[in-house]
């Protein structure tokens, strides 16, 4: 039997017993221009342990061992993968998770070990060829809490919505004048507000904002993000109307 050294071992991760990871295609909206994002995205799901490790494993010569839902991350190895360096792939993972709320992590001396959220609810998205061979008796997929929701409402509404939101978001750059980024949150607000709203009423409401009498939003909310101008319904409505508002009468 032929030896297995620690260094083998560290160059070869085990075997994930044929499992092909889903990815989900309309992940290519959720993340706007950060690139570099969705590189490390698919590249740490392509890695994700489908199965916990039975015994410890070993990286730069320190024993891990993850469950399932879990991958490594070591800023060298993914600056490889990613063709950026070790500080930018480090800042990418900050943004994974900060930003866009996908992981969890959590550093150790020579690497970090990342945690999906709802790891089971997101392949589902995407299930590999096969895998389902008998769809009539396949129950339909139900969400039963608000977690389970949301991660649904921020990946599916992307898929519905994706060529709608990118010309929103090319009208809000004519608007104010820079990029508003596209993110789950905007793709959740931006479902709830169709429900009431039209494609070309909602951008009708955000190219009426030039014509508001006094630019009270343009003055006061250019920063905001485009989550926050379409939170609610009232705020559409308000935009759409905004310019009967008379501008205050000069003293």
């Amino acid at each position: 039997m032929q030896h297995v050294t620690n260094d083998h071992r560290q160059m070869n991760p085990s075997p994930w017993k044929g499992w092909k990871q889903p990815i989900p295609t309309s992940i290519y909206g959720v993340f706007g221009q950060d690139l570099l994002v969705l590189n490390l995205y698919i590249h740490l799901l392509l890695h994700t342990r489908n199965e916990g490790m039975e015994y410890e494993e070993w990286y730069e010569g320190k024993p891990y061992k993850l469950d399932r839902g879990q991958v490594l991350f070591g800023k060298k190895r993914y600056a490889q993968y990613l063709h950026c360096s070790p500080s930018s792939a480090c800042n990418a993972l900050k943004r994974l998770r900060e930003r866009f709320g996908f992981v969890d992590t959590k550093p150790c001396k020579d690497y970090t070990i990342v945690t999906w959220k709802n790891y089971d609810e997101l392949i589902r998205f995407s299930t590999p060829t096969g895998q389902q061979t008998n769809t009539e008796k396949t129950a339909p997929v139900t969400y039963k809490n608000d977690k389970n929701e949301q991660l649904h409402k921020s990946v599916g509404a992307h898929a519905q919505y994706d060529e709608e939101l990118n010309e929103l978001a090319e009208i809000c750059e004519t608007v104010f004048g820079h990029q508003k980024r596209v993110t789950p949150e905007v793709a959740r607000n931006y479902t709830e507000r169709r429900k009431i709203f039209g494609k070309e009423e909602i951008q009708q409401a955000f190219k009426n904002i030039l014509n508001e009498g006094d630019h009270f939003k343009l003055d006061k909310n250019i920063s905001r993000s485009l989550d926050w101008w379409l939170a609610s319904d009232s705020r559409i409505e308000d935009m759409l109307h905004c310019h009967l508002n008379r501008p205050p009468a000069k003293q």
